[in-house]
């Protein structure tokens, strides 16, 4: 079965969604950059563009892997099929706690190593954050997504298998019924 394969990759972290996240995490990181540009016209750092784009990308990446990791964890110790609650409690917090460390991390360095300035818990921080968990939240929602398509379809193709293994099996019993060796004991039985 193709599908049981996915799954037991699943419980081993085995899920090859590398080309996701090289493709998925640079293009998020452009997107962080130039979306502020095609809405408002205005560039937003003081930075050159392509060290925003470095950074931004790096981040991405950071932030994705860090998402990743929380997700395939909770799946293999919370599995949605068992502990959907438990899931949902541990990843949400999880989620947030990565992203929000990550961002303090970046925006510490940012501000204290490249700008030279002191670093506040100012307002731009907590929009910037809460911008980087909302993207974060919907990479995670496409993860599950996309976990949530497969097993769909390996459930559709394991009741596939077990119907066509009932069918299989009750065409034994009546072959066996009608073989005429059975049908000659039965008929010596009964006279």
């Amino acid at each position: 079965m193709i599908f049981s394969g996915f799954i037991k990759d699943i419980q081993n972290h085995k899920i090859n969604d590398r080309w996701l996240v090289i493709i998925g995490a640079p293009m998020l990181g452009i997107l962080m950059v130039v979306m502020p540009l095609i809405l408002s016209n205005k560039y937003l750092s003081e930075l050159n563009l392509s060290v925003t784009i470095g950074i931004s990308v790096l981040f991405s990446a950071i932030c994705w892997i860090g998402c990743r990791h929380i997700v395939f964890t909770l799946w293999k110790i919370f599995p949605w099929d068992k502990k959907p609650r438990l899931h949902l409690l541990f990843e949400i917090p999880g989620i947030f706690l990565w992203v929000t460390f990550l961002g303090f991390v970046f925006s510490f360095c940012i501000t204290v190593i490249i700008f030279h300035k002191t670093f506040y818990f100012n307002g731009i921080f907590w929009y910037n954050v809460l911008i980087a968990n909302f993207i974060a939240f919907f990479v995670t929602t496409i993860h599950e997504g996309i976990f949530f398509y497969f097993q769909w379809k390996y459930n559709i193709q394991r009741s596939e298998d077990l119907e066509k293994s009932t069918y299989e099996a009750q065409y034994e019993i009546l072959r066996s019924q009608v073989n005429p060796h059975f049908l000659f004991n039965s008929l010596n039985t009964l006279a």
